[in-house]
Formats: C-alpha cells, sequence, structure tokens
C-alpha cells in the first residue's frame, strides 16, 4: 500500500493483481455469509463441496440431533415450532395436522429456520431456507417423504398408509433447503 499515492487505487491494484473478483453489497452478519459461483467459472459440484464452509458440519449435526425447529415461513411473522425428518441435506415438514399447521403453507418460498441445542435452551444457528412445497400432485414423491414423517412422529394414529392419506387430503410437505 506503501506504493499507492491513494488507499482507492491500492484496492484497485490488488484487485487487477487477483485476475478475477466478485463483490456484492450485502446486509448480513458475518456469520450469516457465504458464496454463490459465478456460472461463468464451470463450478462442478465438487468444486461446491471443497468450498463448503465447516460450520455447516456442526448446523448439520444438530439438526440430526433435534427433534423441534422454528420455522418462520414467509407467509407468517411468527416461529413456528415443527417437528421435522433430516435428509441428504433437506429438510421436511408437515403442515397438516391441527399441532402443525404452518400458515398458507402451499404458497411458502422462503422461510427462516433456527436450530437450537438439543436439552439445552440455546440456539444454535439461524439460516435462511428456499422451499419447494410437496402436494398432493406429487403423490409418489408425498408417500416416499411422509413415510418418513410418520416414522419420525411418535403420537400418530393409524397405519402408514392411512396416515399419510390423511396427511395428503389435509396439507402439503415443505422441503426446505438450508443456505448455510
Amino acid at each position: 500500500m506503501e506504493d499507492f499515492d491513494d488507499p482507492l487505487e491500492a484496492v484497485d491494484e490488488f484487485f487487477n493483481y487477483t485476475a478475477w473478483y466478485v463483490l456484492r453489497a450485502v446486509d448480513a452478519e458475518w456469520d450469516q455469509l457465504g458464496y454463490v459461483p459465478e456460472a461463468s467459472i464451470g463450478w462442478t459440484s465438487d468444486d461446491d463441496h471443497e468450498a463448503t464452509l465447516p460450520v455447516a458440519a456442526a448446523i448439520e449435526d444438530g439438526l440430526k440431533r433435534s427433534d423441534i425447529i422454528w420455522v418462520t415461513p414467509d407467509t407468517a411473522e411468527r416461529s413456528i415450532p415443527c417437528w421435522f425428518v433430516y435428509r441428504n441435506g433437506k429438510i421436511y415438514v408437515l403442515s397438516a395436522e391441527p399441532q402443525q399447521m404452518i400458515p398458507d403453507a402451499a404458497h411458502v418460498r422462503e422461510a427462516e429456520v433456527a436450530v437450537r441445542w438439543k436439552g439445552r435452551d440455546a440456539r444454535l444457528v439461524d439460516f435462511e431456507a428456499a422451499v419447494r412445497v410437496i402436494g398432493p400432485d406429487r403423490q409418489d414423491e408425498f408417500e416416499e417423504i411422509g413415510q418418513l414423517l410418520v416414522a419420525k412422529r411418535q403420537s400418530v394414529q393409524g397405519s402408514v398408509d392411512d396416515v399419510i392419506r390423511r396427511w395428503m387430503a389435509q396439507g402439503v410437505i415443505l422441503e426446505l433447503s438450508p443456505r448455510w
């Protein structure tokens, strides 16, 4: 920096030297920052995996150990405690029973999720998630995920098939894809 008269000139030279960079201003805390690779650089899923922050493993462990997460869908202003299933990097939440109805669930597209430490009154992490709705129109997928949810739900009444049919008639399953 001593070689330049102006600090902005030093910054420009630094970025010119590094060959490429991507900057985007965001209103976020440091622990919320991530990356979105530019499509033109041609990253593969292997490249993306190598660049993943190690905090994801701690969050994944928290999801595996928790029974409840707190979900604030973009269709509501309050957080809702939800039992869930975590599988292959996705979180599945049912909205179909009186104990777990998410307002206007069929129209949810984004959600904020809070994961707590199991057995402690402490928050592990908050993150945003993209939401995909799995409704009765996707019967095979609904039934597959529904079976996982039935196995996780301890107070469900009836056979697995009866429960899934009831849920399909009453609501939807939300697939949350964390952005961490």
